[in-house]
Order: C-alpha cells, then sequence, then structure tokens
C-alpha cells in the first residue's frame, strides 16, 4: 500500500519505474530492511549529521561485525566540513583504530560516493580481495545506495545493509509528517532519475 499519496502523478510515475526495475512495490519499499553480518568493510555515508552514521558504524566495528570501515562524504556547505573526514576523526576518538579506516573526502553525491568508494577500496586492499562490505546509510536513502552499489561493485560482493532512522520519523510512520514525505519524496525521485540515466 502506498499510503494516501497514491493518487499523485508523481508518485505513480515513480512507482512505475520502481516496479518495472527494481520489483518495488510500494514507496515503503524505499526502506531496505537491514541485512547484517560478518563483513570484510562497512561503506559509510555522510551527511550533514555525521555523528549518525558514525555511531551506527562504530557500532558495527566494536561489534566486530565490521572488520574495517571507509568513510565517505565530501565538503558540506551546511556545516562547512568534510563529512568523510570529520567521521574518520570521531571513529578514532571512539577507539577505531586508524589502520582500519579509509577515507573518501570528494563525493558530494551518492553516485559519486559509490564511484570513489570502488576506486578506494581497490587501490587500499584490492576490490579482488572483498568478499562481504556492509552498507552504513539512513533508512529512507538506503535503496539508491543499494541499487548504485549493485550496478557498481562485482556480483561476487557479498552485500549487507545497516540503517538508522531519521530523528523525526520512523519507516512505518514517515507518511504521518510534512518532514517525512518530504524526504520520502525527495528519495523516491532521485532514485527515479538514476533509474532513467543509468
Amino acid at each position: 500500500m502506498v499510503r494516501s499519496l497514491v493518487g499523485s502523478g508523481e508518485w505513480v510515475v515513480v512507482l512505475g519505474l520502481l516496479n518495472s526495475r527494481e520489483k518495488t512495490t510500494s514507496i515503503d519499499d524505499l526502506f531496505v530492511p537491514d541485512k547484517i553480518f560478518p563483513a570484510d568493510l562497512a561503506i559509510v555515508f555522510g551527511m550533514t549529521s555525521w555523528q549518525r552514521p558514525l555511531a551506527r558504524a562504530s557500532e558495527l566495528y566494536r561489534s566486530g561485525t565490521a572488520q574495517k570501515l571507509l568513510f565517505t562524504g565530501g565538503f558540506n556547505r551546511r556545516i562547512h566540513v568534510v563529512e568523510a573526514k570529520e567521521m574518520a576523526r570521531g571513529a578514532i576518538a571512539a577507539g577505531v583504530q586508524s589502520s582500519d579506516i579509509l577515507v573518501e573526502p570528494e563525493a558530494t553525491n551518492t553516485a559519486a560516493n559509490v564511484a570513489n568508494a570502488y576506486r578506494c577500496i581497490d587501490q587500499a586492499i584490492g576490490i579482488g580481495n572483498l568478499r562481504s562490505v556492509l552498507l552504513v546509510a539512513i533508512h529512507f536513502h538506503m535503496r539508491r545506495v543499494k541499487v548504485i552499489v549493485e550496478r557498481t561493485f562485482p556480483p561476487w560482493i557479498n552485500v549487507g545493509y545497516a540503517s538508522y532512522p531519521s530523528v523525526h520519523y520512523s519507516s512505518v510512520d514517515w507518511f504521518r509528517s510534512e518532514r517525512g514525505r518530504r524526504d520520502v519524496y525527495s528519495e523516491a525521485k532521485k532514485l527515479e532519475d538514476y533509474l532513467r540515466e543509468h
């Protein structure tokens, strides 16, 4: 069920693309369930509130679930910092070994995050040596991250998902708030644009 939004022409277009290309049945499917397992590496996608993905990644590292952390995110004009560098500093302060951290500080959009993370992994450990990866992103962003990673990384790499919720809404009540509807629509539109272009 697509809540009460299904009458909107924009939602119908987005759902049509998602249904045909990603076998998605509703907007709710933008929220990818967590799939967590011991992995060689976690790719951590930056955001304005970079402490949130850092906390999730640090938890995965401390539990031994992620052996290494790759922080990706360039200069954020809202907070005037490089997201990946701030997360790396925070990780070291939280006890993550610097030798277990990779930093990709240039990307300013999700496709660049993934492409640059791929290159960073290839240079540091060799993509052929990577068997498993966990993606760390906010819950409403995970579907697009998943799609781009699946189209970029080799098929032998086992990909898992470790999301964290918005502080404003969850994956089950996002449609009840203006912020949730705005975020989910924006994300669906970005995924639509990516699918059209790729």
